[in-house]
């Protein structure tokens, strides 16, 4: 093992060097690309990018030879996937609704849930927020103000759910 056993994903501590990915975080930053936090355990030497803190994740995907980085990059792509669905639905639903101007976010939050439900789809459980968006950037009077008291609430909901994970919608905490 190296020195540094912060440094050591859990399954290279535990010894299963084997089932370990190489890549055991993702760092992410707005406005760049995520960042693969690699272990930096020996047993990782012959990979060609060992001996590096972390890299950009879609380096660690391609390069990454370690036994354990097979099944990480195919729940990475399933998530991918997962995601890309979402966001095709979401397009789907968006432009087949009607805004106008002046709807609150009551209805404009109606008009989403009745699109999803046309087609049969679950809405994201975080959809919420767009029909308050919604609202402000259409609405007759006081957009820029509207907009700005949304962007704040929305900072501040994603700085509490940064901080705290047991605030997360789904209770799900990261690992």
């Amino acid at each position: 093992m190296a020195a540094d056993d912060h440094a050591i994903s859990p399954l290279c501590q535990v010894g299963a060097h084997g089932d370990c990915g190489h890549e055991f975080a993702t760092a992410w930053f707005p406005f760049r690309s995520s960042r693969a936090v690699l272990c930096l355990c020996d047993c990782h030497t012959g990979c060609p990018v060992a001996g590096r803190r972390e890299l950009p994740e879609d380096v660690w995907f391609v390069k990454c030879v370690c036994p354990g980085s097979d099944g990480r990059r195919e729940t990475q792509r399933r998530t991918a996937a997962i995601i890309d669905e979402q966001r095709e639905r979401h397009h789907e639903v968006m432009q087949g609704i009607e805004l106008g101007r002046g709807k609150s976010d009551a209805e404009i939050k109606k008009l989403i849930l009745d699109a999803y439900a046309a087609r049969g789809w679950e809405p994201p459980s975080d959809f919420a927020w767009v029909s308050r968006f919604i609202a402000a950037a259409t609405a007759r009077r006081g957009r820029g103000v509207r907009l700005a008291l949304e962007s704040g609430r929305a900072i501040r909901a994603a700085r509490s759910w940064l901080r705290d994970p047991a605030d997360r919608p789904d209770g799900a905490e990261d690992d």
